[in-house]
C-alpha cells in the first residue's frame, strides 16, 4: 500500500503528483492478484497469470495546509480523483477484489483498474473524501479503530452516524483497523478482547494470531530400508521436526547416493523404441535368419511386448517373416541375405 503525502509549496505538490500518476501508469508498486487459471489440453501443467493492481492508501484529508505527512490536501485529492476518472480507470471495493482473488469472479477485471483505502476514520474522510468520491462513482474502504470512532484525539474522528452514511452510499464502506492499533503480531490467542474486531453480520469476532517466526528446516536423507527412503524434515527457530518416506513405486527404483542426494528412475520402457542393424544371420534351406534379444534395448523386456517393422537401407518397409520367443525376436528372409542389409525399428507396447 502507498501512503501518499503532500508538504507545503507547489513544487513539491507537483512533484508527488507527477509520482503518483506514475503509478498509475507503470503499476510500479502494486499488489499481485492472480486470474483464474487454464488448463491446457496436451498437458496437465496449470498456467496463472499475474495481474498487478495499484493500491493507493491515505489518511486524512484536510481543507488546505496540514501539518502531518500522511495526510493530502483537498486540492490535491480533486487531482488525482480527476485523473481517475479520465483515464478510465476503474476503482474496485473489497468484495470484488477478494472475489477475484478467490476465482468467484468468472468475469475477471477491467484493463485499469485501483484500489482506494483511508485508515483511521479521520472526519476528513466524511467532509471531504466522500463527497468527492461519491460524486465521481469511485470506491474506496475506511479502516476504522472501533475505540475512536467519534473520538477527538490529535484529531477528529466520524462517528457512527457519519460511518453508516457513507455505508449506505456505498462509495466509501467501512473495515476492521482493529479496536486500538494494537500490535496484532504480539497477540497469542483468542480471550484478548483488545483484538475484537467489529464483522459485517454486527457480531464481535476474536482473531488467534500465532507468534511470528521464521522457522528454517533441513532435509536430509537416511539409508533406504525396503523399497523406502526415510526424508527427515528438522525444524529450528519455531520449525517442527518431522519423517516421511520416500516410497518406490510401480517402475520407479530410488538410489540414496548420499544423505544430500537421492537418485529416482524409472523403469517404464513404454513408448520407448529403438532402431537396430541386423547382423549375424544364419542360411538355411533356402533361408536367411536374424535373432535378435529385445533386453539389449528394452530392459527387462519380452519378444511379445515388443512391436518390430523391417526396412531396408533406404527406409522402406519390407515384409519378412517375424516371430518371437521368450526375449528373442526372429526375422527371417527368402535368400540370401547379407548382415546390414536391413534394419528393424522396435517400439515396446508392454
Amino acid at each position: 500500500m502507498i501512503n501518499c503525502s503532500e508538504k507545503r509549496g507547489d513544487n513539491l505538490k507537483k512533484t508527488l503528483l507527477v509520482f503518483l500518476l506514475g503509478l498509475l501508469c507503470f503499476g510500479a508498486i502494486a499488489v499481485e492478484a492472480k486470474r483464474p487459471t487454464t488448463t491446457t489440453t496436451t498437458s496437465t501443467t496449470t498456467t496463472t497469470t499475474i495481474k498487478q493492481i495499484p493500491w493507493l492508501g491515505f489518511h486524512d484529508v484536510v481543507a488546505d495546509v496540514h501539518e502531518a505527512t500522511s495526510d493530502i490536501n483537498v486540492a490535491f485529492l480533486n487531482e488525482w480523483t480527476q485523473f481517475l476518472v479520465d483515464k478510465g480507470y476503474t476503482t474496485l471495493t473489497y468484495d470484488q477484489f477478494y472475489s477475484y482473488l478467490a476465482d468467484t469472479n468468472t468475469t475477471g477485471l477491467p484493463e485499469k483498474v485501483v484500489i482506494l483505502s483511508f485508515d483511521d476514520n479521520y472526519i476528513g474522510v466524511y467532509d471531504y473524501a466522500y463527497p468527492r468520491l461519491s460524486a465521481l462513482g469511485l470506491n474506496a474502504t475506511n479502516f476504522v479503530h472501533t475505540n475512536y470512532v467519534g473520538v477527538v484525539t490529535s484529531k477528529d474522528h466520524c462517528d457512527w452516524t457519519e460511518l453508516g452514511e457513507m455505508e449506505t452510499d456505498g462509495h466509501i464502506v467501512a473495515e476492521s483497523h482493529t479496536r486500538n492499533h494494537v500490535d496484532l503480531t504480539a497477540v497469542d490467542g483468542t480471550s484478548d478482547t483488545a483484538t475484537r474486531f467489529l464483522s459485517k453480520d454486527n457480531t464481535w469476532d476474536v482473531p488467534s494470531y500465532t507468534a511470528n517466526t521464521d522457522a528454517k528446516y533441513a532435509l536430509t536423507a537416511a539409508v533406504k530400508s525396503g523399497s523406502n527412503v526415510p526424508l527427515t524434515l528438522t525444524g529450528s527457530d519455531g520449525g517442527a521436526t518431522t519423517t516421511v518416506n520416500l516410497t518406490e513405486g510401480a517402475n520407479i527404483t530410488l538410489t540414496r547416493n548420499s544423505s544430500g542426494q537421492i537418485t529416482i528412475a524409472s523403469t517404464d520402457t513404454g513408448a520407448l523404441g529403438d532402431r537396430v542393424v541386423l547382423t549375424g544371420g544364419s542360411q538355411a534351406g533356402g533361408l536367411t535368419t536374424f535373432t535378435y534379444d529385445v533386453t539389449n534395448s528394452f530392459t527387462g523386456a519380452s519378444a511379445i511386448d515388443v512391436k518390430c517393422e523391417v526396412i531396408s537401407a533406404a527406409g522402406e518397409t519390407v515384409y519378412a517373416s517375424v516371430t518371437r520367443s521368450g526375449n528373442n525376436l526372429t526375422v527371417e528372409f527368402t535368400g540370401s541375405i547379407s548382415d546390414s542389409a536391413y534394419e528393424v525399428l522396435l517400439t515396446y507396447v508392454g
